[in-house]
């Protein structure tokens, strides 16, 4: 099997990293294969924050923990404390957080509302295959990696947080390492279930 195919079918989330300091080359070299991505209009309207100091990994963790504790209370969901707790430890725990933005100032500006919501999405698009690029890179330097969503629930609280501009969309963290698990197979639904050739 051609290694860019397999590499593409082994490629598994990890949620468990060693803990062991990820070298700056092979984080550069992963933000190399991110900032290759294909964007639409080629705007290339991103941005990634790189957190691998363990002071603002923190600071990140609590935030998380506190804003997540607070909607599992809100919701009336059992065990709130540990649940939030085990989320502020995979932040802490993981070696490397990148928090990927859609740069919205950036988008093409058009009048109507449709053209405008069509742009959005096509930069969340762009910053989808962002994400892929960053997940398959670090397989292929040997790291692990899990892409979340929970900066979506936390945008405005990371940009105050972090002084970021207010343009700047929080739309995926990723969680870097080297892996402490091996993930089992993938199981992945029937391509007949899915896919349609020619006609539905």
């Amino acid at each position: 099997m051609d290694e860019g195919l397999a590499l593409i079918l082994q490629r598994r989330t990890i949620r468990r990293f060693e803990a062991k300091k990820v070298d700056r080359n092979k984080i550069i070299g992963i933000l190399k294969a991110a900032l290759s991505a294909p964007s639409a209009h080629n705007l290339q309207a991103w941005r990634i924050l790189v957190i691998d100091d363990a002071s603002k990994k923190e600071q990140l963790a609590d935030l998380a923990s506190k804003l997540y504790y607070k909607s599992l209370i809100a919701r009336n969901i059992a065990g709130a404390t540990v649940k939030a707790g085990k989320a502020r430890e995979r932040i802490v725990s993981a070696p490397v957080i990148l928090i990927l933005f859609l740069a919205r100032d950036e988008l093409r500006k058009e009048a109507s509302w449709r053209r405008i919501r069509n742009e959005w999405i096509m930069g969340t698009q762009s910053l989808a295959a962002m994400a892929q690029n960053i997940l398959l890179a670090a397989s292929a330097l040997g790291l692990g990696a899990c892409w979340r969503g929970v900066a979506l629930f936390m945008a405005n609280h990371i940009n105050r947080e972090f002084n970021i501009p207010h343009s700047m969309e929080p739309q995926a963290l990723i969680e870097l390492g080297y892996p402490m698990q091996k993930p089992k197979p993938k199981k992945v639904r029937d391509m007949k279930e899915v896919v349609h050739f020619n006609e539905w």
